[in-house]
């Protein structure tokens, strides 16, 4: 092999490290940049309505994911939370909206979860509280 040849492939080897250590070692998918979480808004159309009157809730959740799933849950204040149930975002503007009844009279707080997907990470609304107040009259 001539003294070129043998030159040539000094050089492309030195050049190969140098761009490797440019570039530096692949990363590892555990230190890749953190999802961005989904936005969840959750609303009440009243804070206050009589037992037996459903209490709205709804929201929009951003990024739009559409047709996806909402979870609804609602506990009694200071209660653990229990899922209610499962609103899908609409197609073209990421809203739900969902019509809870309550069992009995008493404050309620209620919160939207949308689940980690399309490289988004979960998003969970702020609690939005309402009152439930019996109808009947004391006497």
């Amino acid at each position: 092999m001539s003294t070129r040849s043998q030159r040539l492939r000094r050089v492309g080897a030195l050049a190969v490290l140098v761009v490797s250590a440019l570039v530096g070692p692949a990363v590892p998918a555990s230190y890749a940049a953190p999802e961005t979480p989904y936005r969840v808004k959750a609303h009440l159309v009243d804070e206050q309505v009589n037992l037996g009157v459903e209490v709205q809730i709804y929201g929009t959740v951003r990024p739009l994911a559409p047709g996806r799933r909402v979870r609804i849950q609602v506990r009694p204040v200071g209660g653990p939370w229990r899922t209610v149930a499962v609103s899908f975002l609409s197609p073209h503007r990421g809203t739900w909206d969902y019509p809870y009844m309550a069992p009995a009279a008493g404050t309620y707080e209620l919160r939207a979860i949308k689940n980690r997907s399309d490289g988004h990470s979960m998003g969970v609304s702020e609690i939005v509280t309402a009152t439930v107040v019996s109808n009947t009259l004391p006497g």
